[in-house]
């Protein structure tokens, strides 16, 4: 792994434990606190020894306070600042996905919007995400999939600012449903 992404990753990692109220100096005195990494990531660090981990947690610390990431707080340690929560926030965008369950519970959600259009590229934003959380067109303006997505939804409406032009609704019958399923099928098939 290359040295600037295990910055990158280690950064997000002390921005969500700082998020949780987790103190980021004792982070750097015990860098076993870092157990969430993602695994090419915690191999890369895994590799360092002991006082080579502790240098680089205290190294990105560093980095993070002079971007303005963090900021020293004298009863505290150190806190997440606005910026820290902006990355944060664009972080948890980009890695936004709709859990799949179990068992489908034979109810659909619909996306439905009326978007301005003085911000139609807003909308085709809107609409890339609702594709890539796996999202289905059904008709103009609306969307369909089969999992419980409503906060998700809400986090894309609120991180693009048009929560006022979109509803969700959930529904348990749409009409030619079995199109649907078959549109759906990988996802409503057990494995």
């Amino acid at each position: 792994m290359a040295k600037n992404e295990m910055t990158s990753a280690l950064v997000d990692e002390v921005l969500r434990l700082a998020l949780m109220g987790a103190m980021v100096g004792a982070v750097v005195l015990a860098p076993n606190a870092l157990i969430g990494l993602n695994k090419p990531m915690k191999k890369a660090f895994d590799a360092l020894d002991k006082r080579a981990q502790e240098r680089e947690l205290a190294r990105v610390v560093q980095y993070m306070k002079h971007k303005k990431l963090l900021a020293k707080n004298y009863q505290n340690g150190l806190e997440i600042t606005t910026l820290g929560r902006l990355r944060l926030k664009r972080m948890n965008y980009e890695k936004l996905t709709i859990p799949t369950p179990e068992v489908w519970d034979g109810q659909w959600r619909l996306v439905m919007f009326d978007i301005p259009e003085n911000k139609r590229h807003t909308r085709r934003i809107f609409t890339t995400k609702l594709r890539l959380l796996g999202y289905k067109y059904l008709q103009q303006s609306v969307w369909v999939h089969p999992f419980e997505s409503k906060q998700e939804i809400i986090a894309v409406c609120e991180k693009l600012e048009i929560s006022q032009y979109v509803t969700y609704i959930v529904t348990a019958h749409i009409d030619h449903e079995s199109v649907l399923i078959d549109r759906f099928k990988a996802l409503l098939t057990p494995a």
